[in-house]
Formats: structure tokens, sequence, C-alpha cells
């Protein structure tokens, strides 16, 4: 008899364990669905950052070639104006100043 009514107690607090652990399951099962949404979203931003990130080092090395390049300009644009002042003060030509480099 003891036997038996441990097992019908059993049974019961067993029903109402899993009657209480519904609404948790529940919660557990959307919470894990949301999860997993927000797991998606960072791959894929993570995806998007590699990639803006490749761009931002592709165009890093392109504006450094550009800054190269700009340098190597004034300082070939500081010699034609040095070349030009020389030959316009042989020939005793004073330029206008709209014409004139300005450092």
């Amino acid at each position: 008899m003891i036997s038996d009514d441990l097992n019908q107690i059993r049974g019961v607090v067993k029903e109402e364990i899993d009657s209480a652990l519904e609404p948790i399951k529940g919660t557990l099962a959307d919470h894990s669905k949301k999860l997993d949404v927000l797991w998606d979203q960072t791959v894929k931003l993570t995806e998007d950052i590699t990639e803006v990130q490749e761009t931002l080092n592709s165009h890093t090395v392109t504006l450094k070639q550009i800054v190269t390049n700009a340098e190597h300009n004034t300082d070939n644009l500081k010699k034609l104006d040095r070349r030009v002042h020389e030959l316009e003060d042989q020939a005793g030509i004073v330029p206008p100043p709209e014409l004139t480099l300005t450092s």
C-alpha cells in the first residue's frame, strides 16, 4: 500500500511540476527562437563588417597612393614655378597677380 501511495504521490507531483513548467518551456522556446534570429543577424553583421574592412583597407591604400602622388606633384609644381620665375626675371616679365602661384 505504501508503494502504491508513493507512486500515486509521485504521479501527482510529476503532473503538477509538468503543468507548472509548461509556460516556462513555452517561454524558453520563444527565447530560443529569438536568440537564433539574433545569432543569424550577428553572423550577417560580422560578414558585412569583414567586407567593409576589406573595402576600407583598399581605400586606405588608394588614398596613400594619392597622397604620395600629390606630394610628388607639389614638388614638381614648385620646381616649375622656380624655373618660370627665373625665366621671367631674365626676360624682365612681371606676371599679373592672378597668374602668380601662392604658397
